[in-house]
Formats: C-alpha cells, structure tokens, sequence
C-alpha cells in the first residue's frame, strides 16, 4: 500500500466518499493505477476490418473470443483461429500470460486470468486485456475482485453503456475502483477463498434446489474477502 501511495495519486474524494470502510494497511486504487507501465497495459483487441470473421479458419494461433474467458476462469472451449501473417500484423494484442480478461460485449463482465501454458494468442475485440503492476497488484486476485467483488460489479455495471447491445469500454474499465491489500495478502486471500469455493462446488452439485443456497454462500465467502475478514 506504500508503494502505491508514492507511485501513483489516489482517486478523486467523491468517489472514494462512497466506498466501504477496510482494514488499516489496505487502500484504495484504480484499475489504470494498478495497471503496468507498460504502453497498451489495458487494451481491447482489433476493432473493425483488422479483423474479420472471415480470416478465421481451422488452423493457426489462436484468437481469444467471450466463449473463452468464462466466470473466474478460462476456458479454451470455443476455438477461432488465424494464420501465421495476419498473427504478426496484429501481435500488439497479444494475451500474455496473467494477463486479466474481461469481456466486454454480449455477455458483459465476466473475467479470467490468461493461463501460463496457454499457446500464443491475441484477443478479440470483445475481450479487454489488463496487464498488472505485479510489485502491487496479484493478476490473480484482480481477477476475482473483477468477477466477484460486490463493490466493484456495482460500480461495473452502474456504467455499462448501450440499451440495445450494453457494454464496457476503456473508461470504464479503467476507472473501476478495487480495495487493495498488501501483495501478500492478496495470494493469501486468492488461495482462501478459491479452496473455499472448491468445497463449495463439490457440496452443492449445479441442481436448481441447491444452487441458490450455494449463491448465498460464495456470495458470503466474497464479501469477507474484500472485507478484510477471511485472513
């Protein structure tokens, strides 16, 4: 929280006015502040004819599309591919991996964390790419404040644009506010609450009769952990 204290201006009071209370050595950041430094750190992929379903095909590298990033994780599933040469020319939208998606169109906000062992890949226009400032902000944990952080969903879909085809965009995402707490805690609190839910999954199998109930409880296990209560 020091560190990103003196690296980077905190967001304006209005804002932070409506945020919850949390633990002492936690703080408040936004999104753009916790990103790298890096040029192209939060970017969405190519917009228009730079990429068009027609040069998907069957073989090649892989194309990231929503059917991928699912809710907390990825998922290779859906697979669009391109060739070799149009990889090169649009390689600035390469997914690296623990990079953080987001999707951003159609089924709008859910997140993944790019996958070490994942072959080369760029994203599609409908997937926003963050690369994080890992001296400050675990991808892992971005990852499930953006999927499952109450705060943070409110403020995401509070934003979302368009009555037809809603959406995210740059600003928004960039804007979205996430409760920080020291970078060791953060692995802490992702290992927690991901054994939790684990245990979750396995007690109530995906049936209608139990699955509320097992909402209520994840939903309890999230608000703990952006709370400060589970470590």
């Amino acid at each position: 929280v020091d560190k990103l204290k003196k690296k980077y201006e905190e967001p304006v009071e209005p804002i932070l006015n409506n945020c919850p209370g949390l633990p002492v050595n936690w703080g408040w950041a936004t999104v753009e502040q916790l990103a790298s430094d890096k040029p192209r750190s939060i970017q969405s992929g190519p917009f228009g004819s730079n990429l068009k379903h027609s040069e998907f095909q069957d073989s090649g590298k892989l194309v990231i599309g929503i059917d991928n990033v699912q809710d907390g994780y990825f998922s290779i599933g859906s697979e669009h591919r391109i060739s070799e040469d149009k990889f090169k020319e649009l390689e600035k939208y390469i997914a690296r991996s623990g990079d953080v998606l987001i999707t951003v169109m159609a089924t709008v906000g859910r997140t993944c964390v790019v996958p070490e062992n994942l072959e080369p890949a760029i994203i599609t226009k409908h997937v926003y790419r963050i690369t994080t400032n890992r001296d400050i902000l675990n991808p892992d944990y971005l990852n499930l404040a953006l999927w499952g952080g109450a705060f943070v969903r409110k403020q995401m879909f509070g934003q979302v644009i368009g009555q037809t085809r809603p959406g995210l965009n740059g600003g928004i995402i960039k804007r979205l506010i996430i409760p920080v707490p020291p970078i060791d805690e953060q692995a802490l609190i992702v290992e927690i609450v991901v054994a939790k839910l684990s245990i979750i999954n396995k007690i109530y199998p995906e049936l209608e009769k139990n699955e509320k109930r097992a909402d209520r409880l994840r939903q309890s296990i999230l608000k703990k952990a952006f709370s400060g209560q589970l470590v």
